[in-house]
């Protein structure tokens, strides 16, 4: 699928400017404008791409929006400055000693890493500024991520609430219960175990790291974990995980996402399918936040639906999965399964062992490809792909290279895994060589600008 150029009216393509976030929208035009480009350019072949809907409740104080922005660039300006001269060192480094360079590279990225985290902690995280280091210390794990889905919900001391029901502590509904939780005797490698004790089995099974190592490790993430879910929330922490462009992003990706593959379970049951005979599976599922709304909101209008199998490497996103099924009435429709999803050398985790020659109708990986190049996109989607029933969906997702205030996530924010922002047209094609057709997809471009996400019928 070739990508002209834009050649709608100006009209039309004010239009789809008019689509996403207003006030995103005024602090970073330029992006608006590129999306449009790109959404244009596919309507134009033909493609069925759309623009989702203005759901977050941010929204109705884009005043707070676009002064968090500012806020938030005045930080990535400090820290890309530091950034730039840290780069011209390095050059200076390999002219002058290019044999060590290899060797020395992954400690000076650390040393790097840790004199922009100064900044970050004047400017943002630190206790001058919102406060907030315990979960700036997260580095991109799946609870970090709860705690900007449950946003409007968190609550300072200092701050008044007339919410039914809010969160005094930045993890949200994730409490100390966690820690004595002790895995179902039938999940295997870490069946029966407390959440210690699987912490240090994961370890030592998918790093390779010696017994010792993997027991300071796992009470090392224990006492961090512990630390996060007692943090009180200030009012400046708030207001950033409520108002920045990248959680508005998050938040978008779930509700839309969710609403998208309600929907087509919903047609699916209205078709004769019983959806408590059957299976959805979410794989690096984290807390499985956006699967479990779905079938949260399937059992309330339907009364029915499909069992849940998360896939992750991580015991303590898996154990907070089950407590929030729990918490939703969906404790009897979990199935988990803690492996790791790509092996040394690349290869995506095979699906046989645990689906057992189930088939699946719907396939959901939000969170993950992302993070993945394309040899490893491809070849987990293919896999993917082959788990999916006839007349079943994989709903993937993708931030998007036109994305506004780019810099933020990796600069500003500091967040350490390396996320593969692409083209909508990119990830169309990478579904092709998967061997779908785009005439069995669709995609929806958040109404933030931050994702698209990209849905594919069987």
């Amino acid at each position: 699928m070739r990508n002209e150029r834009l050649k709608n009216s100006p009209q039309e393509f004010e239009s789809l400017v008019g689509d996403f976030a207003p006030s995103l929208n005024e602090c970073d035009p330029l992006a608006f404008k590129n999306l449009a480009s790109e959404i244009g350019a596919l309507k134009r072949v033909g493609f069925d791409v759309s623009t989702g809907k203005e759901h977050d409740e941010a929204y109705s104080e884009n005043d707070k929006v676009m002064s968090v922005y500012a806020y938030l660039d005045t930080v990535n300006d400090a820290v890309e400055e530091l950034s730039t001269s840290q780069s011209a060192s390095w050059l200076g480094y390999v002219a002058t000693s290019p044999c060590k360079w290899s060797a020395r590279r992954s400690d000076i990225q650390k040393k790097h890493y840790m004199q922009q985290d100064e900044i970050r902690e004047a400017m943002l995280y630190g206790s001058e500024a919102t406060d907030s280091m315990q979960w700036h210390k997260k580095r991109g794990r799946a609870s970090a991520l709860l705690t900007i889905a449950y946003a409007h919900q968190l609550a300072a001391d200092s701050q008044p609430t007339t919410l039914e029901k809010s969160y005094s502590t930045m993890s949200g509904p994730l409490d100390s219960t966690i820690f004595e939780y002790t895995f179902s005797s039938n999940v295997q490698h870490i069946g029966g175990m407390s959440l210690e004790s699987a912490l240090n089995t994961s370890e030592t099974k998918h790093s390779g790291t010696d017994p010792d190592i993997a027991s300071l490790k796992s009470q090392k993430r224990l006492v961090n974990l512990d630390k996060f879910i007692h943090a009180p929330n200030s009012e400046g922490f708030i207001d950033v995980v409520k108002y920045c462009t990248d959680s508005l992003g998050i938040r978008s990706r779930m509700h839309e996402m969710g609403d998208k593959m309600t929907a087509q379970m919903q047609v699916l049951q209205q078709g004769g399918v019983d959806l408590d005979s059957e299976f959805a599976i979410s794989v690096g599922s984290g807390t499985a936040l956006s699967v479990l709304e779905v079938m949260r909101q399937l059992r309330e209008s339907t009364g029915s639906c499909p069992t849940a199998i998360l896939v992750d490497q991580d015991p303590i996103s898996l154990a907070a999965a089950v407590q929030l099924a729990n918490k939703m009435g969906l404790g009897d429709k979990v199935e988990i399964h803690c492996e790791r999803l790509f092996s040394k050398i690349g290869k995506p985790l095979s699906l046989d062992g645990m689906l057992q020659g189930r088939q699946v109708i719907l396939s959901e990986d939000a969170g993950l490809r992302e993070y993945l190049p394309n040899r490893l996109y491809k070849s987990l989607g293919t896999e993917l792909w082959r788990s999916v029933k006839p007349g079943g969906m994989m709903a993937t997702a993708n931030m998007n290279i036109n994305r506004p205030q780019s810099r933020f996530l990796h600069l500003g924010m500091g967040w350490q895994p390396s996320v593969q922002m692409r083209s909508i047209e990119g990830c169309i094609g990478l579904h092709e060589a998967i061997g779908i057709d785009p005439k069995q997809m669709s995609a929806q471009v958040t109404h933030d600008g931050l994702y698209t996400a990209y849905y594919s019928l069987k």
